[in-house]
């Protein structure tokens, strides 16, 4: 019998080859289990819920946030806030959502729980979205063959490959005020010489543009992933960091002044601060340009 033919569609290979044996990999089993459970509960008719999943910047743990559309930007699964998303980590093992009592759980006793012990984003979830829904099927036809989704990751925040297929954006994303005062954000893309501090610029002058630029990632980086990230960064040399590890440098350095006590802030960490902008500088100034210097 002649195999079926394969093409992609929507960034899915069509078709998926169907899984006929369970994953020996015990991450991507759970992971797989996770994802079910997803399933259930968009089949149940909480198609609403969706998923933030990817890899720390180690790439060595994967992550995935469980949020309702109300929570989400424009494109369809970046967190506005994960002040109230669900996380579930690989070195969680089979402890879902922290619970002790889910090892042995299906993914139907795992979406019950899931509706009873966190029933307003049960509530927030009930809805119709058939899109995503079959969006997601196929992304759980992924997983089942190993390959887990993943939206972000590394120390650069970009999906490893083979790159997940994105999920459908939204027609509208509404803003969660965080608590804290608005900050513009620029994109690296957008980023310009005029909106860097002048040089050997006081606090005042440098926090807005450390603040340009949300190291967090809307919640999907820890304190620590940053604080990892940036003393990397510092080691190994400020010229040969991307753009992003530089910005998260910044980020974390001046979140490390907010949290000081007392004030005023360390020259050790001002002075980290205006080394990246003196680097960032370097690569926006034509007449300043190094060639060789990585983006």
């Amino acid at each position: 019998m002649p195999n079926a033919g394969t093409g992609l569609e929507n960034g899915f290979e069509i078709p998926t080859p169907i899984s006929m044996v369970p994953l020996t990999d015990p991450v991507a089993r759970r992971a797989g289990r996770l994802l079910s459970m997803v399933h259930e509960l968009h089949k149940a008719g909480y198609q609403r819920l969706r998923i933030c999943a990817g890899y720390s910047p180690d790439n060595a743990e994967w992550r995935c946030h469980l949020l309702t559309t109300n929570n989400m930007r424009g494109d369809g699964w970046t967190p506005v806030s994960t002040a109230t998303a669900h996380e579930y980590s690989s070195i969680n093992a089979s402890r879902y959502f922290g619970w002790d009592d889910a090892q042995t759980d299906d993914a139907r006793r795992l979406a019950a729980k899931f509706i009873d012990r966190f029933p307003e984003t049960a509530q927030a979830a009930v809805g119709d979205d058939w899109t995503y829904a079959g969006w997601f099927i196929l992304i759980l036809g992924r997983a089942e063959n190993g390959r887990l989704p993943a939206f972000y990751g590394g120390l650069d925040f970009e999906p490893p490959a083979p790159a997940t297929p994105l999920p459908p954006g939204l027609e509208m994303s509404e803003r969660i005020n965080d608590g804290e005062a608005e900050q513009k954000i620029i994109a690296h893309e957008d980023l310009t010489l005029a909106d860097l501090p002048p040089r050997n610029a006081n606090y005042e002058r440098l926090w807005p543009f450390c603040l340009s630029f949300d190291g967090y990632r809307g919640g999907l980086r820890s304190v620590e992933d940053c604080e990892s990230i940036a003393s990397l960064t510092e080691r190994m040399g400020l010229k040969n960091a991307t753009l992003e590890r530089l910005r998260v440098t910044a980020f974390i350095r001046q979140r490390a002044i907010k949290w000081g006590d007392p004030l005023p802030p360390s020259e050790n960490l001002l002075n980290a601060i205006r080394e990246v902008v003196e680097e960032i500088r370097q690569r926006l100034d034509p007449a300043l340009h190094r060639p060789n210097k990585l983006t």
